[in-house]
This record gives C-alpha cells, sequence and structure tokens, in this order.
C-alpha cells in the first residue's frame, strides 16, 4: 500500500502575497519518486494560490487522509507554520507532521517546542526526505539519519548531524511539475511585482547557495555555492519550452551571475539554440559583478526585467551587515540595464540598527538618481535567528521580536527603537520616486502590457497613501526621544 504524503507550502492568502512557482516542494516530490519508486502517492497543496485558508486546509486532510504531511515556510510565515500545523494534527491525529524550510534552518529548535510537529528536515531535503519516509516506512528510529531535529517520548528534541550540501546538481531530478498546473500560475501576482511578458512562465534554480554573509539574510541553500552546467541549465529550459509550453522564465538563485562565464554561456545557449523565451531576475544577481557585456547577453537571451538589492546606499552601513556592496558600481550596473531596455527593480532597505535618519535619506537619494525603472523601499524586519537579530540586540538589549513587524508594515522596528516616523520617510519615497514624469514615461515604454503598467501604479498608489482602505495600521510614537547613540550613527 502506498504512504500518502502532503507537501505544502506555509503560504496562506494575505494581503501582499506574492507567488513564485513551489520548487522546492516540488524538488522533494520528484526526489522521493527517484528514491522510493511506486511507494508514495504525492500531492502538492498551495494554499496562497488555491486561496485555501487554514480550515480549508483541515477539510482536505481531512478527507484525504495522508500518511505524512510536510509544511514548508519562510521565517515570515512562522505563525501560519503553527497554524497549518495544529490544523494538520486535529484533521488527521495519526500522520507524521513534519517541518522543513528556511525557517527551519533558522530556528528548529524552537519549530519543535510545537507539539504538532513530529519531526523537522533540516537544511536540503532532497536526500534527508526520502530518508525519513523509508524510517517511517519501517517503523525505525531518525537516529540514522542526518539533518533531522525530532521528539522523543519524553518530549525533549534530538537533532541529529547536518547533513552536506548536495554537490552535483546536474544529477537531481527535475521538478515534479505534473503536481501543479502550470498555466494557473500566471493568473496570480508572481514574485517578479507582477510582470509576465509571455505566458506561462515556470521558475528555475540554476545554482544553490551564497558565499556572502549579509546579517539579514535568510539562509536556505548555505555558504558553499554550487553550480548547475549551463547546458544542463538549458536542458531544462528547452524540455519545458518543447514539452509543457513555457515561454519564460524566472531565475530564484541567490547569486545567478556570481560565476559570470557560466551565465554568459547559458545566454549563448539559449541563443544558439534558436529560443524565443523572455527571461526574468525577482532575485539572482549581484549588482556590483555585473558587466555590460553580461547586461547584453541577458537583454539578447530574452531578458526583459531584473532586480538588483541594494538595501543601503551607507558604506557604513554595508560594512555593518556584511554585504559590502559597492553602491557606485551598482549605480553602473542600473545605467547599463536601462541602456539595454532592461526594466530593473531596485530593493532597498529601511531602518537598520543604528542607522540614522541623515542615512536613510541618503539612501532614498540614491534610489532617485539612478535610472531604475522600479524601486521598493523595506521595513528592516530583525527575524528570529538571523544576524541581524543579534545586531539588533547588541544595541537594544530589551529588543523582543514582534511578528507586527513586517516588510510593509508601519510598525517598524526602527520606529519602536527611535520614535522616527518611518512609514511616513517610505511613503515620501515612493511618491518621489514614481511622482517623476520622465520615470513614468520609462516605465509606460518599457512594460510588457497597459495592464501590467496599470497594477504597478496600483501597487505605488497603495504604498504612497497611508491607511488606504484602513489596512494600514497607525503607529503610535513612543514618548522616548532619538537615543544618542543613532544620532552618532556609530
Amino acid at each position: 500500500m502506498q504512504m500518502k504524503v502532503l507537501l505544502m507550502r506555509a503560504n496562506l492568502p494575505h494581503v501582499h502575497q506574492s507567488l513564485g512557482i513551489p520548487l522546492g516542494i516540488l524538488y522533494l516530490a520528484s526526489s522521493v519518486r527517484r528514491a522510493l519508486p511506486g511507494k508514495c502517492d504525492i500531492r502538492i497543496l498551495d494554499p496562497g494560490k488555491q486561496q485555501m485558508g487554514v480550515d480549508d486546509i483541515a477539510r482536505y486532510i481531512q478527507e484525504w487522509s495522508p500518511d505524512v504531511v510536510g509544511i514548508s515556510g519562510m521565517t515570515p510565515e512562522a505563525p501560519a507554520i503553527h497554524q497549518i500545523a495544529a490544523a494538520a494534527r486535529g484533521a488527521a491525529p495519526s500522520a507524521r507532521i513534519l517541518a522543513g524550510g528556511p525557517h527551519v534552518q533558522a530556528a528548529a529548535d524552537s519549530v519543535m517546542l510545537d507539539e504538532n510537529f513530529d519531526a523537522a528536515c533540516i537544511g536540503e531535503g532532497e536526500e534527508t526526505f526520502p530518508e525519513m519516509l523509508e524510517a517511517f516506512d519501517a517503523g525505525e528510529s531518525l537516529e540514522a539519519v542526518a539533518g533531522v531535529a525530532w521528539r522523543m517520548e519524553d518530549g525533549t528534541v534530538a537533532t541529529t548531524a547536518p547533513r552536506p550540501a548536495i554537490q552535483g546538481l546536474d544529477e537531481m531530478a527535475n521538478p515534479a511539475w505534473d503536481l501543479i498546473d502550470i498555466p494557473s500560475y500566471s493568473r496570480v501576482r508572481n514574485m517578479n511585482g507582477g510582470l509576465l511578458a509571455a505566458r506561462p512562465y515556470m521558475g528555475l534554480f540554476t545554482s544553490r547557495g551564497c558565499p556572502y554573509k549579509c546579517e539579514y539574510c535568510h539562509e536556505v541553500f548555505g555558504k558553499s555555492t554550487r553550480f548547475r552546467s549551463a547546458e544542463n541549465v538549458v536542458d531544462e529550459m528547452e524540455l519545458l519550452h518543447r514539452e509543457h509550453g513555457v515561454n519564460e522564465f524566472h531565475i530564484y538563485d541567490d547569486i545567478f551571475n556570481l560565476d559570470k562565464k557560466r551565465a554568459k554561456k547559458v545566454c549563448d545557449l539559449i541563443l544558439d539554440r534558436g529560443m524565443r523565451v523572455k527571461l526574468a531576475f525577482p532575485n539572482a544577481l549581484r549588482g556590483d559583478i555585473m558587466d555590460r557585456e553580461l547586461v547584453e547577453k541577458l537583454a539578447a537571451a530574452g531578458c526583459y526585467t531584473t532586480c538588483l538589492a541594494v538595501e543601503t546606499a551607507s558604506n557604513r552601513l554595508q560594512k555593518l551587515l556584511k554585504k559590502n556592496l559597492k553602491v557606485d558600481k551598482v549605480a553602473e550596473s542600473i545605467s547599463q540595464c536601462a541602456d539595454a531596455n532592461i526594466l530593473t527593480i531596485g530593493y532597498f532597505m529601511l531602518g537598520f540598527p543604528t542607522e540614522t535618519e541623515e542615512e536613510i535619506h541618503s539612501t532614498v537619494d540614491f534610489a532617485l538618481k539612478t535610472r531604475l525603472h522600479r524601486a521598493s523601499f523595506f521595513t528592516v524586519v530583525p527575524f528570529p535567528g538571523s544576524g541581524l537579530e543579534q545586531l539588533v540586540k547588541q544595541h537594544y538589549p530589551e529588543f523582543e521580536y514582534d511578528r507586527k513587524f513586517g516588510y510593509f508594515s508601519t510598525t517598524s522596528f526602527y520606529h519602536w527603537a527611535t520614535g522616527v516616523d518611518l512609514g511616513a520617510i517610505q511613503r515620501d519615497a515612493y511618491r518621489r520616486f514614481y511622482l517623476n514624469p520622465k520615470r513614468l514615461w520609462s516605465l509606460w515604454r518599457g512594460y510588457p502590457s497597459a495592464l501590467s503598467f496599470i497594477r504597478e501604479a496600483s501597487s505605488a498608489a497603495y504604498c504612497m497613501l497611508p491607511n488606504l482602505h484602513g489596512l494600514r495600521e497607525r503607529e503610535q510614537a513612543p514618548a522616548s526621544t532619538v537615543p544618542a547613540l543613532l544620532r552618532r550613527g556609530v
């Protein structure tokens, strides 16, 4: 009898939802199929995309009665991870409830305090997860499986040795694309800011890992960077294009261009094989290691939009955060993308610990002076388990993470720490950035469709206006003044 395995993301529907293809759990599904052929019946749930709340998930689980429920999520989704686990436990009391994904990587011990979870898969799961299923099927302990945490009979949590990072990415099975409706993902807002130039699209990982040590980062694939060969990447593209009708590819890597020679070869192979496709980078490119040749090759291969994560224009903060981005070089890369007619979005973070108001405004001014087409000004969130949380606690020992702190929320760590109305600064930044006739014209001219331009304009308007439709809460400023530490900027 087949083991029934349900895999899902903890992305419950919410206001700011952006949905990429669930590649992580699709890779898990394909790895189980390869390791345990014919032994498992696997299904995928994507609650945010399918507009399923906790009660809907519980009903689905009760009706299908899976033996194993795997829940994957990022740290911002931590509340949903636990809500779904509780619902799964109530709907299928005898099922094994497992946690995985980036949040578990950062906070496995705290996740396992939730008695609804039986075990957690820490790190990459393509080798670990099938071994966990084999242990369950054989009635054996997880002690021999590397990279897991589990709850023992006395309620304590045991952890095995870390599993080494997966090498030889070319040998991995392709994601289990048949478990999702690929075209339907083109009908919901994607990670690319909702932009699509061709339908349907598919997400790709062409590498894993990032060697940089940014304090705010959610570590997903570790610090050991591993690459798929250019041939292997384009083989996957060609297969998806030919057999599944995919016409656009979104690259989800940490840093696609870390190996520039390989990145350029991917572009060359797309052209050599005569593939007329579109490329987008909602992630994956580091701005200060771009060069004009790569930008031109990307454009020739079909790239029409990319993001460049700047975070801050302050060299002091770049060092403090261990990103060490060369900001002047990023400005040059932005201009190169504009010259190549690639729509470029800049990502910025406002309100770092010790950041002064002057430094915040210098970041906004940097965005305004560049040839960026779009910009997002996010609120800094010191998520539990991150280096940023530790940095905050060094300067503010009384700090405790509050779930109300969010990327888009007007309730921010910075406001708590300084009394500065960061929400007002954000709204002013969006107004100054988008209410620029030259930039609006470049957006209109460069957007793939009038509808996508209207959506971008609506999103920008939302960010400019406080309390739009009552969805944004009003901050109550603390009585304290700005700490001297921040005024000094040290």
